[in-house]
């Protein structure tokens, strides 16, 4: 071994205050360019200096303390995301209204709607007399869950599910797996997708609980 002391990692240097104006508006517009033009960068060099700025260590410091603060002040975090994309991929209209040939949708109370089904609904509205219940985009979010397990889309091949007997998520895995069968299905045949959410649903409450 070498008997030269190893050398102490020294912590970023504190912004100046230029670039705290900077990290400042970005953290409020999350717009880098306009950011350098508000900490007094010129119009024509913001989107350079933008860059630069977060590319600097005590910058980018700054920005990843305040940005981790942040998400924990509002829980916002990678599992909270996911379970609301759930929510709206594993929607079932007929748990939130029901069908008659007199009166069409009738919305159930909403008292009764459980917390994924209110997160599921994009608006509710009356029209000529009429109830319209709009839900949020669930083929796009059944899209955006299967790239987030890597079930399909970029890299999707570096990611192979494991054999069960070397996985402890095991469980985990096999509902992920029994997810994308089930979403490549309903993204072939968009046609047919009020068919399915019961089926959906019922995997799903199987596999998670």
């Amino acid at each position: 071994m070498s008997d030269e002391p190893r050398r102490r990692r020294r912590s970023p240097r504190a912004p100046n205050a230029w670039q705290r104006r900077f990290i400042d508006e970005y953290l409020r517009t999350n717009d880098a360019p306009g950011s350098a033009i508000a900490a007094g960068y010129s119009k024509s060099q913001a989107k350079k200096n933008a860059g630069r700025q977060l590319r600097a260590p005590n910058v980018a410091h700054v920005l990843r303390a305040e940005l981790d603060a942040r998400a924990e002040r509002t829980r916002i975090a990678a599992d909270r995301i996911v379970l609301e994309l759930a929510r709206v991929a594993l929607s079932d209209i007929g748990r939130i209204a029901d069908w008659t040939e007199e009166d069409g949708w009738v919305l159930r109370p909403f008292a009764e709607l459980s917390d994924a089904d209110r997160a599921a609904i994009a608006r509710v509205r009356l029209r000529d007399g009429d109830v319209q219940i709009q839900l949020h985009d669930k083929i796009r979010a059944l899209d955006t869950l299967g790239k987030y397990f890597k079930l399909w889309g970029k890299h999707a091949d570096k990611f192979p599910p494991r054999p069960a007997a070397d996985d402890p998520q095991a469980k985990l895995r096999a509902a992920r797996a029994a997810l994308a069968v089930e979403a490549r299905k309903l993204l072939a045949a968009k046609d047919a997708k009020l068919a399915e959410e019961a089926e959906w649903a019922a995997a799903w409450r199987a596999h998670f609980g």
